[in-house]
């Protein structure tokens, strides 16, 4: 198999109130702002 290799994140972030939240990402750096923002993607 050939082709472009891509790198993923898994991350467990917490929120202000507790809850942990699971997830993969291609750019942590991004998927921390949003989660800062409050932007939510379900």
């Amino acid at each position: 198999m050939t082709g472009i290799r891509k790198t993923y994140y898994t991350y467990v972030i917490q929120s202000q109130e507790g809850y942990h939240y699971t997830g993969m990402t291609e750019n942590l750096e991004k998927r921390l702002l949003e989660h800062n923002e409050k932007k939510l993607f379900f």
